[in-house]
């Protein structure tokens, strides 16, 4: 059981840093859906716990949950084999894009790329966002509208990713406050 265990963690985590673009932050849905929804080894509270405590950490968030994650589901070697796992494949992308980088920066095919993984970040973060709220408040067309514009707005007036994000965030924790109020209204 113990090295079924390790295993998991390690092909997980190598899936999961090997396909996740965008910071940190982005780490935590693709852990829910098989650690909590899958597989059933963390509960979703523990998992936003081991969030907010990688987060106070210092060094990379991403490594940080790998790291909590792994002890909470297969002890001191069950850290080890995740943070080997999450640090591997960012480990060799740098290497082979150091020795490649005039020449990869040049293809046009690669610009197109990193603004399709840029977009694709936006997904992930928002899906996180849309669940969590919906357990909360449950009004999914606003979120809907939300990506849409978001969408639209990276892709036709090419605004970055980090400003929509903080927009978006600006936009749901005004929505959040008005529906509060509208709520005490009541």
């Amino acid at each position: 059981m113990k090295v079924k265990t390790l295993g998991l963690l390690f092909i997980q985590f190598l899936y999961i840093s090997s396909f996740c673009f965008g910071g940190g932050y982005v780490i935590i849905p693709l852990i829910q859906k098989p650690f909590v929804e899958k597989y059933h080894l963390l509960e979703e509270e523990e998992l936003f716990d081991i969030a907010a405590v990688a987060q106070s950490c210092p060094g990379a968030i991403a490594v940080n949950i790998s790291t909590l994650v792994g002890y909470r589901i297969g002890g001191l070697p069950g850290s080890l084999v995740s943070v080997i796992a999450t640090v591997l494949p960012p480990l060799v992308i740098i290497s082979v894009v150091t020795v490649f980088y005039d020449t990869i920066m040049q293809i046009t095919a690669i610009n197109a790329v990193m603004t399709g993984l840029g977009i694709g970040v936006i997904i992930v973060i928002f899906d996180f966002i849309v669940d969590s709220y919906k357990k909360f408040v449950g009004n999914q067309r606003f979120f809907q509208l939300l990506f849409v514009v978001t969408f639209l707005c990276i892709l036709f007036f090419n605004i970055s990713v980090a400003i929509m994000l903080l927009c978006d965030l600006v936009v749901i924790t005004i929505y959040s406050l008005w529906s509060v109020k509208e709520v005490a209204q009541c």
